[in-house]
């Protein structure tokens, strides 16, 4: 079986490369193209529909994981142009020619599709996005759902981290490692999941052939800085320059749900889930 990976260069999609990599034909795909950890990696421009329908064509993948998305939050909020070309309209793009041709396409969504009232948000709950960057994710989740005969998953990930890219866990121990003062807000909570753990579930979509929407993260819910002294206690770092803050003390461009936990019960049914410490400690 043959498997479209776009953003494969990104935090996810590189990780979902090396996850999948012996059970399937690999396609990897990158906005600039290249080669990483031994993958070739083919150039595709998402944004670019007849780039795309070539490409597909040719390539003839049974399988499209769409990985490829601007998450930089406070980008998002000052080059709403760039979001929404990148996280929708690209996704329209993969979501027609894909329904054209028969091929699975499987999204990667976000949890910031929420407002962070009332959580914790089931797969049926009412989105209502409080930024730009949850808006143009959540319009992607409408247009893939809107999409007449297509096969499609969608799968909302919350603050997704590994030891590779730019992520809150690197920037926890690259900031600790410098010396530098962090000031991290102890009133901001989600179930954070590994990249390790969101390729695995990946791999079970396709070995199981899943559809729909998916909430996948941690067991616990815990806040930005409780989520920082799990990193520093696994990865034996100190935690004296270490603050804690409130979100409102923060100056950030964009807004941020004060509690975007994702109920996880759908999942649990069928794939083995684990606390934030569990997965931290995977990677330390």
């Amino acid at each position: 079986m043959r498997v479209l990976i776009t953003g494969a260069e990104g935090q996810l999609g590189s990780q979902i490369l090396k996850t999948l990599s012996g059970q399937y034909d690999l396609i990897p795909t990158s906005r600039r193209g290249g080669k990483r950890d031994g993958f070739v990696i083919s150039e595709l421009d998402i944004t670019d529909f007849e780039n795309v329908d070539f490409f597909i064509r040719n390539s003839d993948p049974q399988i499209v994981v769409n990985c490829a998305a601007l998450t930089n939050v406070d980008k998002c909020e000052e080059n709403i142009v760039l979001a929404k070309n990148v996280n929708s309209y690209s996704v329209s793009n993969l979501a027609k020619i894909c329904s054209r041709r028969g091929i699975k396409l499987i999204q990667i969504s976000t949890d910031y599709v929420f407002d962070g009232e009332n959580p914790p948000f089931s797969e049926d709950s009412q989105k209502n996005p409080i930024q730009e960057y949850g808006k143009s994710k959540s319009v992607a989740e409408d247009i893939i759902q809107a999409e007449s005969d297509l096969d499609w998953t969608i799968v909302r990930a919350s603050g997704i981290f590994s030891t590779s890219h730019n992520n809150f866990l690197m920037w926890i121990l690259e900031s600790i490692r410098e010396g530098k003062m962090m000031q991290i807000v102890g009133d901001q909570f989600s179930n954070p999941i590994s990249a390790l753990s969101v390729s695995r579930f990946i791999s079970n979509i396709i070995e199981n052939d899943l559809g729909g929407v998916w909430n996948i993260g941690s067991e616990d819910s815990v806040s930005r800085f409780d989520f920082a002294m799990i990193v520093c206690q696994e990865f034996g770092e100190n935690v004296e320059k270490i603050s804690k803050v409130m979100m409102d003390s923060i100056n950030w461009r964009a807004k941020r749900p004060s509690n975007s936990t994702m109920n996880i019960d759908k999942i649990k049914r069928l794939y083995p889930t684990k606390k934030v410490r569990q997965m931290v400690a995977e990677l330390a």
